[in-house]
């Protein structure tokens, strides 16, 4: 066989490993044993694959609790329904500390869209909605430990 005659490197190691063996073979020397490959690491920090993004759960944990689908509250229909959780998804996600455009990205919206949805929950805390506020405590206290594993400072009335 010539060397010109091959194709591919695969084809080419392959002949490589052979005559090598063969000039092996007539010297008398022993092969030395194939390396193996290092087995994969056990991943402590995400035994279960990766971590969804914490406003993920956050539009999760409020569509839970309004009842209704993640992709309804991330969705474009404007429907009453959905505005006010929406606009509280928002809320949550900026008391946790995530910019305007983070929460955008999450949530299918623009910068601007968060940013007004936000005041009008500002708003309705201001002139004390409870159940706005009741929602917002209910909400902020299970992403508080689920999420984040620590407290989360209540909103008064």
């Amino acid at each position: 066989m010539k060397v010109a005659d091959l194709k591919t490197a695969q084809e080419v190691r392959a002949h490589a490993t052979k005559v090598q063996c063969r000039i092996n073979a007539q010297r008398h020397v022993v092969q030395p044993e194939p390396k193996k490959e290092p087995e994969k690491p056990v991943n402590l920090v995400q035994p279960e694959g990766p971590v969804p993004h914490p406003i993920v759960r956050i539009v999760s944990l409020t569509s839970e609790h309004f009842r209704i689908k993640p992709d309804e509250l991330t969705g474009t229909r404007r429907t009453g329904p959905m505005i006010m959780p929406r606009y509280i998804c928002y809320f949550i996600a900026r008391r946790f500390g995530f910019s305007w455009i983070t929460i955008a990205k999450h949530c299918n919206r623009d910068h601007t869209s968060i940013l007004h949805g936000a005041s009008i929950v500002y708003g309705r805390i201001a002139t004390k909605d409870e159940k706005i506020i009741a929602a917002i405590n209910v909400i902020g206290l299970k992403v508080a430990k689920t999420v984040f594993h620590t407290d989360w400072v209540s909103v008064k009335i």
